[in-house]
Formats: C-alpha cells, sequence, structure tokens
C-alpha cells in the first residue's frame, strides 16, 4: 500500500497532498484540518520491518450529522475482497427516516484482528458523542470478532443479519457433508 498519499477536504474539492516524512513514525496522522467537522484518520503500524497503513477511518461532517439525528441503530457491513490490497471495507450505517440506511462512517482494514476493530470502533465513539443513545447494532454473519463489538458496546443489542443467516444456513446444509443438494 502506497503512504505517499492522502485525501485532504478543502472547500468541496479533494486536493492529494503527500504525508509529511516524519507522521511515518506517528500511530495517527490526521487528514482532515481543512472542512470543520470532517474527520479522517490514518492508523500505521508496523508489519515485517515496514510502515502500512492498519487502517483509516473516513467521516463527513454530513455522516456525523445523520448518525446524531438516528443514532439507535447502526448497521456495519464488511466488504472483504473487494481491493488489490486485501483491505476489508467496514461501512458504518444509520436507520433513517422511511426505511433507509445512510452511511456514518467507512473503515478501511488491513486485517479484522481484535485490536484493529475496537480501534476502528473507539474511533467511531470519539467522533460520535450520540453513540451513548446507540441500542441496537445489525450485522452480516462475516463479522469475526463479535467479542469486539460487544467490548465497544455492552449495553447494546446485537443482532445478525437474517439475509446473511439464511444464505449460510442454506450453504451449509447444501455442502458435500450432509449430502442434501442446493435448494
Amino acid at each position: 500500500m502506497s503512504m505517499e498519499m492522502a485525501t485532504r477536504a478543502r472547500s468541496g474539492s479533494t486536493q492529494k497532498r503527500p504525508l509529511p516524512a516524519d507522521s511515518v513514525d506517528d500511530s495517527k496522522e490526521e487528514v482532515s484540518d481543512a472542512a470543520p467537522g470532517n474527520v479522517g484518520r490514518i492508523f500505521i503500524d508496523s508489519v515485517d520491518g515496514k510502515k502500512v497503513a492498519a487502517f483509516i477511518t473516513l467521516q463527513t461532517k454530513h455522516m456525523r450529522s445523520l448518525f446524531s439525528q438516528f443514532p439507535e441503530v447502526l448497521l456495519i457491513d464488511a466488504t472483504h475482497g473487494s481491493n488489490r490490497f486485501k483491505y476489508k471495507v467496514f461501512s458504518f450505517m444509520a436507520h433513517a427516516t422511511f426505511g433507509k440506511v445512510q452511511f456514518v462512517q467507512h473503515a478501511l482494514l488491513q486485517n479484522e484482528q481484535r485490536p484493529t476493530l475496537l480501534t476502528a470502533m473507539e474511533e467511531f465513539k470519539a467522533n460520535n458523542p450520540e453513540w451513548k443513545k446507540l441500542r441496537c447494532i445489525l450485522i452480516d454473519k462475516d463479522f469475526t470478532e463479535m467479542s469486539a463489538l460487544k467490548k465497544a458496546f455492552p449495553d447494546v443489542t446485537i443482532l445478525l443479519c437474517q439475509f446473511h443467516v439464511s444464505k449460510y444456513l442454506r450453504e451449509e446444509i447444501a455442502s458435500a457433508d450432509y449430502g442434501f443438494s442446493s435448494w
């Protein structure tokens, strides 16, 4: 992953800028000082002696506003294998009016290890004081570290997505281990 460029929002346009050389030694690089309310951070880690982005969080002022208006239900969807660097995209969404969902944060994670997931969730909490009103989190079945989610949000009900659970059960029943054919 190239660490030379970071995106900085400036008055509705996007500009690229090189990361300062000394930022690679820091564990966190702020990339959102130009537009008030926008939050973007790059968390840097060392892997095999190389500095890499462990994860990146992105949240606009509008996303923060949406979550503050609809903080009761949070949906987290993990997308795997969608880019050549094998980063996982975790999209945090709020359940808004008329059954619509709106993105309230994106996080690109290099791995799904518990410390990485916990830090991404703590970053969400730090930028959204309304998280204390959160009552329910809906996740897909691919959320591998349920314990990290329970630790970050101990008083919140965690539900698995019915679609993903049904799909998983159909695939398991249709597997060769059971000798059934696909439905």
